[in-house]
């Protein structure tokens, strides 16, 4: 249930707005975002190696990054990654896959080019005190 807003009379909007007391805390309190995640991209090379297409390196790392916001240049990209997971935003999914592709063919020998590639978030249910983090693993359909 959510809690009601406060609302003010208009006379008192100046007096509001002055002592700053019309701020929502809704960041905070009563219930902060609960899951949080992360992208993982693995694919196969012509020669058999798996990569990870996200970090562009060899070998596929499941584990969270230490600062999931870390890993963005910016808020623009972090908002990307955080639509990407949605339903409504499964047609940017592909694009995405094949810039990363076009990058890592680029960079590499003709033995090296990607043959496959997967998308997947790494979704973190955000535990409370004292209860471990719940991590689950979801294949991003790209159609």
């Amino acid at each position: 249930m959510k809690d009601p807003i406060i609302s003010f009379p208009k006379s008192l909007k100046p007096v509001v707005h002055g002592l700053r007391i019309n701020q929502e805390w809704n960041l905070f309190a009563p219930g902060p975002r609960r899951i949080d995640g992360w992208i993982v991209v693995p694919a196969m090379t012509a020669d058999g190696k798996q990569v990870d297409l996200r970090t562009m390196s060899e070998g596929v790392s499941w584990e969270g990054p230490e600062s999931i916001a870390a890993r963005f240049k910016n808020y623009r990209w972090r908002k990307y990654f955080r639509r990407l997971r949605k339903k409504s935003y499964r047609g940017y999914r592909q694009p995405y896959l094949d810039y990363l592709e076009q990058v890592w063919n680029e960079r590499h020998p003709e033995k090296q080019r990607i043959v496959s590639s997967k998308l997947y978030y790494m979704k973190v249910h955000t535990p409370l005190p004292g209860e471990k983090a719940v991590i689950e693993k979801i294949s991003l359909r790209l159609e």
